[in-house]
């Protein structure tokens, strides 16, 4: 544990395969900058439903690789499915729920096309900040705090609009 006045250590670095930063390897430095890649890796875990150990990311393809070949246009094709159908993506899920189409709750409810999806991308978006290549390059953990607390915030406006069309039925 690095204490508050010292952003830097080294030491013989302990970590797991897939969520320790790549400069640990090179020169055994710890940094507070690894812990926001760490947490970059479990972000991407939680929203994809994949490990950077899993078999489909031995040889060259890393779990950020492969997430960030489809970001943003294509988010979708790495995202967890039960995800995308517990947060109401999935237009038969929307049908079945109030009888109307995905336009309609979109037209009724002031939700603008795709907001959902934009929630989902600025997650995404977040943990690829904490990504970058170069510790100097990534975002750092208060900035993180409030990019996910304003996302919050946005998703629950969207969630309490919901909420008020689904009362009228």
């Amino acid at each position: 544990m690095l204490a508050q006045d010292q952003p830097v250590a080294q030491t013989k670095t302990l970590g797991t395969i897939g969520y320790i930063a790549p400069e640990y390897g090179l020169d055994g430095h710890v940094s507070t900058s690894g812990d926001v890649y760490s947490f970059g890796i479990l972000l991407l875990e939680t929203f994809t439903r994949k490990k950077p150990t899993d078999d489909m990311f031995r040889g060259d393809l890393s779990l950020h690789q492969w997430v960030n070949k489809s970001f943003p246009d294509a988010v979708e094709k790495v995202l967890d499915p039960n995800l995308l159908n517990d947060i109401g993506l999935n237009r038969d899920l929307l049908k079945k729920d109030t009888g109307l189409s995905r336009e309609d709750i979109i037209a009724q409810t002031d939700e603008k096309p795709y907001e959902t999806e934009q929630i989902l991308v600025s997650i995404i978006n977040v943990a690829l900040l904490c990504l970058r290549e170069s510790p100097e390059e990534r975002i750092n953990m208060r900035d993180v705090v409030v990019q996910l607390k304003r996302i919050k915030n946005h998703l629950n406006q969207l969630l309490q609009r919901r909420v008020s069309y689904s009362s009228k039925f």
